[in-house]
């Protein structure tokens, strides 16, 4: 048991330092990320690097980064954390 919730703090944690890491960074952005994406999902990550989708990309990366983060450690709606950090993991 001691084993999961440190294995959920140091997910939460890395979740967490990403977010604010790029929340503080004035020059991150996901567009090129999107634009260099490859696979089934590219016309929609192309489409969402486009300019008026991009501001919005990238606040809900990092507001989903920092809400995940900050659930798992703080151990509140953990199940949902869970779900939406794997949707995100696999979104990358």
């Amino acid at each position: 048991m001691t084993s999961l919730v440190l294995l959920r703090l140091l997910g939460g944690w890395h979740f967490l330092y990403e977010g604010v890491l790029k929340l503080f960074n004035p020059y991150w952005t996901a567009k090129a990320f999107l634009l260099t994406s490859e696979g089934v999902l590219r016309p929609m990550f192309l489409w969402l690097a486009e300019e008026p989708m991009i501001n919005a990309v990238n606040a809900m990366n990092i507001a989903l980064l920092i809400g995940v983060g900050a659930a798992l450690m703080l151990g509140t709606l953990t199940r949902i954390a869970a779900v939406a950090g794997i949707v995100l993991l696999l979104m990358y």
